[in-house]
């Protein structure tokens, strides 16, 4: 019962478990379970339910992200009692290797095209230029300019 409300837990918040089967306990889950998930989320046999794009798999900053609250879910599960008895007994992931995402992709522009917006942002407004300018000096995101 413990099991099937942590399990519940982590189906619902989009990360399903069910490379174990729909009837697997987490504290049955081991390292080929944990390599399966990592597996089927990379190549997109595995996804959100009722996910309709094209089954194509997710890098692995998603899978670091699922496999994080999976942790975080586990490690609540050992501290919380029902009826004096923990969720969980012991996460049986820990120790486990995340993937982690070294270089995220990160648009750069060229001289030639930041030149070009530059002068398409003249003609809008000089706080877009400024904008550009900003953000192109700073090296921050669009986002931290804006704020």
């Amino acid at each position: 019962m413990r099991s099937q409300i942590l399990l519940q837990t982590a189906r619902c918040c989009r990360c399903p478990l069910n490379v174990g089967g729909k009837s697997a306990r987490v504290r049955n889950l081991d390292r080929r379970d944990w390599d399966r998930f990592v597996q089927r989320r990379r190549d997109g046999t595995l996804r959100p339910s009722g996910d309709q794009r094209k089954a194509r798999g997710v890098r692995d900053r998603v899978i670091e992200y699922d496999l994080r609250f999976l942790m975080a879910v586990c490690n609540w599960a050992e501290m919380v009692r029902v009826h004096g008895e923990p969720l969980l007994e012991r996460n049986p992931f820990r120790g486990f290797p995340i993937p982690v995402e070294v270089n995220p992709r990160r648009p750069i522009v060229s001289d030639q095209e930041f030149e070009e917006l530059l002068r398409a942002a003249a003609n809008l407004s000089p706080a877009v230029e400024l904008y550009l300018l900003l953000s192109h000096e700073t090296g921050h995101r669009r986002t931290a300019v804006s704020r």
